[in-house]
C-alpha cells in the first residue's frame, strides 16, 4: 500500500507529551461512552472502526461489549500506530486491525455499526470516505460520526477578542494532528445529508468557554470539567466537538 502522505509522521501528536492530550482523551472517552450507550440499545454485535487514534475508543468498545461483541474490525493507515497499539494493548480475539486506507477498504461483510469519530477532519476527501464506507453498514445499522467544531464557544469568544482572525483557520496543533479542515454544525449537517445519511441525533461534546491554557490556570474542580461535558450535550452548535448518530 503506497501513499504520498506519511501517516506515521503524526503519531507523536497522539502521545502524553502533546499539549492537548488530556483534553483529547476526555473528549474521546465521552464520545465513545455516548456511542456505546446507543449501541447497547441497538444490541450491536459487529463494529467497523475507522482508525485507532488514541486507542481509547477501541478499548472502550471492547470493555463495554466484552461478552456480546462478536466482531470488531479496525482500519488503520499508519503501520507504526498499529504496531504501537499491539505492543501496548492486548486486544481481545474479536478485534482485528487491518492496515488499509479507508477509501481502499473492501469486504463482503456488513456491520451493525460503523464509527468514524474524529476522522473526517483528517482525510483528503471526507465525502469519498463516507460514501465508500457506508456500503458496509447493515440496512438496520447506524453510523457514528464526530468532528471538532470551528465555532466552539472558546473560538467565538477568541474571535470577538481579536485573538482568532478566522474560525476555520488550522492552528499549529491542528496540523501536528494531521487535521485538514474544520466543520461547524451547519456544514457538518449538510455534509451528512449530502452523503445520503439520515441524522438521528446530534449532540455537543465539551462546552469549552476559553482556551485550554486558560482553563488550566483556573485549576477547576474535576466535577466542573465533567459538567462541561454533560452540559455540552445540548449545545452542539457551540461545543468544542460535534457528535452525530446516523443511518443510511
Amino acid at each position: 500500500m503506497e501513499r504520498i502522505e506519511d501517516l506515521n509522521a503524526y503519531q507523536n501528536a497522539y502521545g502524553p507529551d502533546f499539549k492537548f492530550n488530556d483534553e483529547n482523551l476526555a473528549t474521546l472517552d465521552w464520545y465513545s461512552s455516548r456511542m456505546c450507550a446507543d449501541m447497547r440499545k441497538n444490541k450491536v454485535e459487529s463494529v467497523l472502526s475507522l482508525g485507532i487514534g488514541h486507542r481509547i475508543v477501541s478499548q472502550n468498545i471492547s470493555d463495554e461489549f466484552s461478552h456480546n461483541l462478536k466482531r470488531h474490525l479496525i482500519l488503520e493507515g499508519a503501520k507504526e500506530i498499529i504496531e504501537n497499539y499491539k505492543n501496548t494493548y492486548n486486544p481481545p480475539p474479536q478485534v482485528e486491525i487491518r492496515h488499509t486506507y479507508f477509501e481502499e477498504f473492501q469486504t463482503d461483510e456488513l456491520f451493525d455499526a460503523i464509527e468514524a469519530g474524529f476522522v473526517l477532519e483528517h482525510v483528503d476527501d471526507p465525502a469519498i470516505v463516507i460514501n465508500h464506507i457506508k456500503q458496509f453498514l447493515k440496512p438496520s445499522g447506524k453510523m457514528y460520526l464526530a468532528v471538532p467544531n470551528a465555532r466552539s464557544l472558546h473560538r467565538i469568544i477568541g474571535h470577538e477578542a481579536g485573538m482568532l482572525d478566522n474560525y476555520y483557520k488550522l492552528s499549529i496543533h491542528d496540523l501536528q494532528l494531521g487535521h485538514k479542515r474544520y466543520f461547524d454544525l451547519n456544514s457538518f449537517t449538510k455534509f451528512a445529508l449530502d452523503c445520503g445519511l439520515k441524522i438521528c441525533n446530534v449532540e455537543g461534546i465539551f462546552l469549552k468557554p476559553v482556551t485550554t491554557d486558560q482553563l488550566n490556570q483556573l485549576n477547576l474542580d474535576p466535577r466542573l470539567w465533567k459538567s462541561l461535558l454533560k452540559v455540552g450535550v445540548n449545545f452542539p452548535d457551540i461545543c468544542n466537538s460535534i457528535y452525530m448518530e446516523t443511518t443510511v
